[in-house]
């Protein structure tokens, strides 16, 4: 039963995450649910196997980042400097979302700092279904009140492309923000409470993301 809901809960993360990239970039979700499907289930699989048999839940961020991003390019055909983007900003934004509900329910008493190393139990299914509920909480508002940026049209894109000078600068700082990321795990897993204070900067990265986001929309 507990590697059921392990997988229904990772895929369920990765449709919640896909929902931010689709509603932040003013994407139709539902016209790619069948694609959105596939690449949660993938992910879901990928997390399993990390956490359960290799016993590596350090890297299970990374390698779901990395799938999200392939999956983009090739499945929903994202071009190559726009996969990164979105999933940067997506994967930062859901993220943060659940690192601020497990402060929440620490504070509660709820979950301990000992559930990120988990990969089955209560507590780390209740960390995810609140993290899940407020992800897609934030995915309907944004669709309801009309946030969200347009510049990046709605896939598919062409395959090649020239980035721009300012999109040169923009994809250093992406990948800077994705070496945060993906090193995640490492400082909630080896340092605990200290470890999710840290993981809290991602706020501010994921702050200066949404605002080249804006400076892109509007050419400023």
């Amino acid at each position: 039963m507990d590697k059921f809901l392990f997988l229904v809960f990772g895929t369920l993360d990765i449709l919640v995450v896909l929902s931010l990239i689709f509603k932040i970039f003013r994407w139709p979700f539902f016209s790619y649910i069948k694609e959105c499907l596939l690449i949660a289930f993938v992910c879901s699989i990928e997390s399993f196997i990390m956490r359960t048999i290799l016993h590596l839940p350090e890297w299970d961020m990374l390698g779901q980042f990395v799938i999200l991003m392939l999956s983009l390019r090739y499945i929903i055909k994202v071009n190559y400097y726009h996969s990164l983007t979105l999933s940067i900003i997506g994967t930062l934004a859901y993220t943060e979302a659940v690192i601020i509900m497990f402060k929440f329910l620490d504070f509660a008493g709820i979950v301990t700092e000992e559930v990120a190393a988990q990969a089955t139990g209560l507590s780390i299914f209740t960390l995810q279904f609140t993290g899940e509920c407020t992800g897609a909480l934030i995915a309907f508002l944004i669709y309801k009140f009309n946030l969200g940026f347009s510049y990046v049209a709605v896939p598919p894109h062409e395959r090649t492309r020239r980035l721009s000078k300012r999109e040169k600068i923009t994809s250093t700082f992406h990948f800077l923000a994705v070496i945060l990321l993906t090193s995640y795990m490492f400082w909630v897993i080896n340092f605990g409470g200290p470890g999710f204070n840290v993981v809290l900067v991602g706020l501010l990265t994921l702050g200066a993301l949404l605002y080249l986001a804006y400076k892109e929309e509007y050419r400023i």
